[in-house]
């Protein structure tokens, strides 16, 4: 029992870890401000990541909210 339990604490960890980030960048703006770069600011600024509501994907290449691939 504790065996498997040592082998699927990194496996959960992951799991946790990717339900996280998906839930901060796929929210509106503020829900996790620590991403705020991941998703971009106001439109303005592709360099971080998402531009803004309507605005372009740039740098690392995430979706906005309504954005398109750049």
């Amino acid at each position: 029992m504790l065996w498997t339990l040592k082998n699927l604490a990194p496996l959960g960890i992951l799991v946790a870890g990717i339900i996280a980030v998906s839930y901060c960048t796929g929210h509106d703006e503020g829900s996790c401000p620590q991403f705020e770069l991941l998703r971009g600011r106001d439109g303005r600024d592709g360099r971080d990541g998402a531009k803004g509501e309507k605005g372009e994907v740039g740098g690392i290449g995430l979706h906005g909210p309504k954005g398109e691939m750049g």
